[in-house]
């Protein structure tokens, strides 16, 4: 398996907070608000989430 599938996997693995198998909108708070994992941990996953999605949006890549 890739390096970027596996940490793929692995970030929807730390949203995926119901694990039904799907990001669901109720999983993205409970990700944030999860008291088992620290603060940093937790603002990473975000903005690791965030970012992907605001990259797979931008169909035409024109942003810098």
């Amino acid at each position: 398996m890739g390096a970027y599938r596996t940490r793929a996997l692995h970030l929807f693995d730390l949203i995926d907070t119901s694990r039904n198998g799907y990001i669901d909108y109720e999983d993205l708070p409970r990700a944030a608000d999860d008291p088992g994992s620290a603060q940093a941990q937790r603002a990473r996953i975000l903005k690791m989430f965030i970012t992907g999605v605001a990259k797979a949006a931008d169909s035409n890549v024109d942003t810098g």
